[in-house]
């Protein structure tokens, strides 16, 4: 969220922004830490 109102208040316009998308405050029941559970662990051999 931080980068998103760095890069509004520094680089962009915001009158081409529609105000519901300035005022978004995320999604309060989201839980990112549950959307690693059904991930595979990172292949080393790749890196």
């Amino acid at each position: 969220m931080e980068a998103i109102e760095k890069t509004l208040t520094e680089k962009e316009d915001k009158s081409a922004w529609h105000p519901d998308i300035l005022d978004w405050q995320g999604v309060p029941e989201f839980e990112a830490g549950s959307l690693d559970e059904g991930l595979l662990a990172m292949r080393e051999d790749v890196l």
